[in-house]
């Protein structure tokens, strides 16, 4: 341990230079400098400014046009956003000179509706109701738009309303919204909905008067009630799939919890590999003025990479459970909570593994890469706040990959969809491990193959220059 008078008092385990009795590194000048490259050097130097500056620079820009560019404008942004379809309409009989045939109006509907869709933003399908609500299930589908069974029916009739007394009762066509997809993926689907309501109410509409008037008899004009009716003919209705239960969040519950997890194995990581480091006697452990530095322990990179690892995986167990726990006295809804726990434990292990490699491989330089893919791409890819369909394509691709997409997948499989393989668990599982896998592999060869070449990790600190001094 340093003294205050820059003296090592006799409770320090630092490593003192042996074999050496008059010491291998000159004491340094009571009143001054003795060594080239002194710290007024040093400071005159451009790069040792420049260096930091650029570096924080660089990363806090790229955060900028990460984030900033992923919600600058949504709506400017939707491409392939899908939403189903369905046709329940049966159609309603019609008889003319004797021959009944069945008129559909639905399908008239449906095909205005798809030939009204830009496909580029819209990845509109055409299903049935079954395979709808399957989709809506199995977070494949942001909404649906659901035709009337009676629809037809409804419309003939409606319009038959405007002509002999009677109420007027207006077909429906239902508009579910997902809200267990995200935050703010009914906000999307509302606003497409709302648009396909603007061009049907009109195409519509113009049929029905059309219709309606080719019925009147000679000099019976529709009454102004039934005018202002008729512009508006179909009545849309705005309905939730799935309801979020109490302590959801307001469908936020699943990204923070992904966050959270995120958070343990990256943040989590680093305090691990640099407190293994730091008893190991690689770095030296600093509390407030006070410097210690362990005997270097001769454990190789692999030994030492093997040492965090294992750390970790209990780590990931224990703080998993925690939050798990803290969530549920805080009142969050937390079902499956086994299965949150334990799918917490290995996110929180691929996320730490992976980190602790790239810090082993690249070094200090590590940090900057762990948060680039972890922070800096992680949330505006993680498809949680904005639906990836609706922020620039370049984060669709990064999504695939990026591990807070995935975690996040896996939470919100959990939270709001009774924890199935199709509604994202499945994936995020997959991912996990084979991200768990790569990070291991690739991190013990380059390890190894530094130990192979010699590259010891001493702790030791550069050799210094002395400088030459006259008599």
């Amino acid at each position: 341990m340093t003294s205050p008078n820059g003296g090592d008092s006799p409770a320090d385990d630092s490593v003192a230079s042996s074999g050496d009795p008059a010491g291998s590194v000159p004491p340094e000048h009571p009143h001054g400098p003795t060594v080239a490259g002194s710290l007024q050097d040093l400071l005159r130097s451009p790069r040792f400014w420049a260096a930091p500056l650029a570096a924080a620079v660089a990363l806090l820009s790229l955060l900028a046009v990460s984030y900033f560019g992923g919600v600058a404008n949504p709506q400017r942004e939707l491409h392939d956003f899908p939403i189903a379809l369905v046709n329940n309409d049966v159609g309603d009989p019609v008889t003319t000179d004797g021959v009944t045939t069945v008129q559909n109006i639905g399908d008239q509907i449906a095909d205005q509706v798809a030939a009204g869709i830009d496909p580029n933003q819209i990845d509109l399908r055409r299903v049935g109701i079954d395979e709808a609500e399957h989709l809506m299930d199995t977070a494949q589908i942001y909404g649906m738009i659901v035709i009337s069974g009676d629809f037809t029916k409804t419309l003939r009739n409606f319009g038959a309303g405007g002509i002999v007394p009677g109420d007027l009762e207006k077909p429906v066509i239902t508009v579910y919204t997902n809200p267990r997809m995200g935050a703010s993926s009914a906000q999307f689907v509302t606003t497409v909905a709302g648009r396909i309501d603007e061009r049907l109410q009109a195409s519509i509409s113009e049929q029905l008067l059309e219709t309606v008037n080719a019925a009147l008899q000679p000099g019976q004009q529709l009454t102004g009630a039934t005018m202002i009716a008729f512009q508006e003919p179909v009545n849309i209705v705005f309905a939730e799939r799935f309801t979020l239960p109490e302590g959801s969040g307001a469908g936020l519950s699943a990204f923070y919890v992904a966050l959270l997890l995120l958070l343990a194995g990256f943040t989590g990581s680093m305090v691990i590999h640099t407190l293994v480091d730091g008893r190991l006697g690689v770095i030296p452990i600093e509390y407030g003025p006070i410097q210690i530095r362990k005997h270097v322990e001769p454990a190789s990179r692999v030994v030492t990479l093997l040492i965090k690892w294992t750390i970790v995986a209990v780590y990931g167990v224990v703080m998993s459970g925690l939050f798990v726990l803290i969530a549920d006295l805080m009142g969050m809804n937390t079902p499956n909570a086994i299965k949150l726990w334990v799918f917490g434990s290995i996110a929180i292990f691929a996320v730490g593994v992976t980190s602790m490699s790239i810090l082993a491989i690249v070094g200090n330089a590590g940090l900057l890469v762990n948060l680039i893919l972890f922070v800096a791409l992680g949330l505006p890819s993680a498809g949680a706040t904005i639906p990836l369909e609706a922020s620039p394509p370049i984060y669709t691709w990064f999504a695939e990959i990026i591990p807070l997409r995935q975690v996040f997948l896996g939470t919100r499989s959990i939270l709001y969809f009774d924890a199935t393989f199709a509604s994202g668990l499945g994936r995020a599982l997959v991912m996990s491990f084979g991200a768990t896998i790569i990070a291991v592999v690739i991190g013990l060869l380059v390890t190894w193959w530094f130990d192979k070449r010699g590259y010891v990790r001493t702790g030791d600190p550069a050799p210094r220059k002395a400088v030459a001094t006259g008599a």
